[in-house]
């Protein structure tokens, strides 16, 4: 019999529930029209939290200053970059009403990046007359690396399916920069790599692996996304966001020296500086709302 009391009063106690409601006290035969479209109540409910993968593209943007190198030299290549990679990772999101909320995302973020330059000039030797003859070559770079990245965001909506977030940026270094150097000698030029030799060849191409100088960079994120709604709790977010960071990308001052021109003007000393590093992304996100 107990039991049969206990079930009676839960019933009627959502019953109740369900009737406020539907009814507002302060208004006893309900509200107008007018009166629902001038409520606030995107700003009133309750919290809520997000949680969902994401999966996207990086288009990187890499620049770079080179001094004291010769003309024409391969060096100036890598003073400007471009490249497309993965990242995925997951958002969570506190949200605090309909219009605000504090979230964040984490995820492994892979950036590569590379250029071509054509009318490189080197010196090419002849051993047999001991002249040097000075060519235009094609010079090929492409460099890659990853992080952990975590951008803790603030999300504002003006309207429900709107979504504008921003956020500092930290990116933790998980790998080494591998560096792709290539030089290829066009087909009518007579000089060639190894020349004479069984390996002889018109390219080029070594790879280094090396620890990056900078392994915490800091920056900051803006992104734009429209949620568009699967289910009640489930929404596809695709989103486009900048990546801007404040921290170089290696460390600043690189001095080294340039000996592709040492037999006509000697090996010439360099500077290399101000490596900076910014990535457009676009991604798609699966938010489950609990």
């Amino acid at each position: 019999m107990r039991h049969c009391f206990v079930l009676i009063l839960a019933v009627a106690l959502c019953m109740a529930t369900a009737s406020a409601q539907d009814e507002d006290v302060l208004r006893p035969h309900g509200t107008t029209g007018d009166d629902r479209s001038k409520g606030d109540g995107s700003a009133r409910a309750s919290t809520s939290f997000i949680i969902g993968p994401e999966l996207g593209r990086n288009l990187s943007f890499f620049s770079s200053k080179v001094t004291g190198a010769p003309d024409k030299s391969y060096l100036y290549n890598f003073e400007s970059g471009l490249g497309v990679s993965w990242f995925a990772g997951i958002y969570l999101e506190l949200g605090l009403n309909r219009q605000f909320g504090i979230g964040a995302r984490v995820f492994y973020d892979m950036k590569s990046f590379g250029g071509t330059q054509d009318g490189t000039l080197i010196d090419c030797p002849d051993t047999t007359s001991g002249l040097v003859e000075i060519i235009p070559i094609q010079t090929e770079y492409s460099v890659s690396t990853s992080y952990l990245t975590i951008n803790p965001l603030l999300r504002w909506s003006p309207i429900e399916e709107l979504i504008v977030q921003i956020g500092p940026v930290i990116q933790l270094s998980t790998a080494d920069f591998s560096t792709t150097l290539t030089f290829t000698i066009p087909e009518s030029e007579t000089c060639r790599y190894n020349l004479g030799k069984p390996n002889e060849s018109r390219t080029s191409s070594a790879t280094v692996d090396a620890a990056p100088a900078i392994k915490t960079r800091f920056g900051i994120d803006l992104g734009v996304g429209y949620r568009l709604a699967l289910a009640p709790s489930i929404a596809v977010v695709p989103r486009i966001g900048y990546q801007y960071m404040f921290t170089n990308f290696d460390e600043d001052d690189l001095d080294g020296i340039d000996a592709s021109r040492s037999e006509s003007i000697g090996q010439v000393p360099y500077t290399h500086t101000d490596f900076k590093l910014t990535s457009l992304q676009a991604s798609v996100a699966l938010w489950f709302t609990l």
